[in-house]
């Protein structure tokens, strides 16, 4: 069916407003290595921040940056502290706790679960239970983790970056015990993400549900998606402090995926084939602003 679709051009677009970066073969081997330091993640930011994005995304988690270990990770952290752009970082739920990590502070309002319930148009019962009754998936054993202790101050707006549990849906929101919650990491740039009675709406987009809180990716073919992506070098070699990206426009999302070279890249199967799995976060963010989302027909997912 997928094919059928993409053949027929009823394919979705890659919204206008969404501009992707990746760290790809090139950056890696300009750079001779495979992942950015601090100062280099400080100047690329800080040159989108010129451009007054409306956020900036990046699928990774910064859990071993350590940014007070060196005088260059001190500079990077005021540059960082700079930035306007509101920053979303990734995070990941492990099963229990992990050695030599700190998991991150649950006790702000962007992961309490009753923060995304509309009273206006409550369900049946106490707020307790109105939010049992909400379709989400159950992660209450969970521990989460996300950047470094010393990097909070500046990623302090995280999601989670896991992938459902087949090849094409995602979870929305994770349940936590003592009602807490982790939305994705593309629901997080969004205000209006709210729970109406037990249907999800983000940016007045409903994203439907099914019983197990799993929701339907509308993937945009992979061919779509690799024409989409920019290098990350030219960020990265760039000389002249002050300059301004062509391609970012102020309000635009801009989404970097650190993964992006030959051997790195964490493959995930869905519809439309073996993709990156940053591709599928990348398609959830654009079914919201291309308000195309799926949803499941006759199914009864628990």
């Amino acid at each position: 069916l997928v094919d059928l679709r993409d053949s027929l051009g009823k394919a979705p677009t890659l919204n206008p407003s969404l501009k992707v970066f990746g760290l790809d073969d090139v950056t890696a081997a300009k750079l001779e290595r495979t992942e950015l330091n601090l100062e280099e993640w400080s100047k690329i930011l800080t040159l989108i921040d010129r451009s007054h994005p409306q956020a900036i995304i990046i699928d990774g988690l910064f859990s071993l940056a350590n940014a007070a270990e060196s005088a260059e990770g001190q500079a990077a952290m005021e540059r960082l502290k700079a930035v306007k752009t509101p920053i979303y970082t990734g995070l990941y739920a492990a099963n229990g706790l992990i050695e030599g990590r700190v998991p991150i502070d649950l006790n702000v309002p962007a992961y309490e679960l009753s923060q995304y319930l509309d009273g206006a148009v409550p369900l049946p019962g106490t707020k307790d239970e109105q939010l049992d009754k909400l379709s989400i998936a159950d992660f209450r054993k969970s521990v989460i983790y996300g950047s470094h202790v010393s990097l909070r101050q500046v990623f302090s707006r995280a999601g989670h970056i896991l992938y459902g549990e087949d090849e094409g849906s995602f979870w929305p929101f994770l349940r936590l015990k003592d009602g807490k919650t982790v939305p994705h990491i593309m629901l997080r740039p969004f205000e209006r993400v709210r729970f109406v009675q037990d249907r999800l709406f983000v940016n007045g987009v409903e994203l439907y549900l099914a019983k197990d809180g799993s929701s339907p990716i509308n993937f945009f073919s992979r061919s779509a998606m690799n024409q989409n992506i920019s290098s990350l070098w030219p960020l990265v070699e760039a000389k002249d402090a002050n300059v301004k990206l062509s391609n970012v426009k102020p309000g635009d999302f801009v989404y970097l995926m650190p993964l992006f070279h030959t051997g790195s890249t964490d493959f995930k199967p869905s519809p439309v084939g073996l993709i990156p799995g940053a591709f599928a976060h990348l398609a959830v963010i654009n079914s919201i602003l291309q308000k195309s989302q799926l949803h499941y027909l006759g199914m009864n997912r628990s």
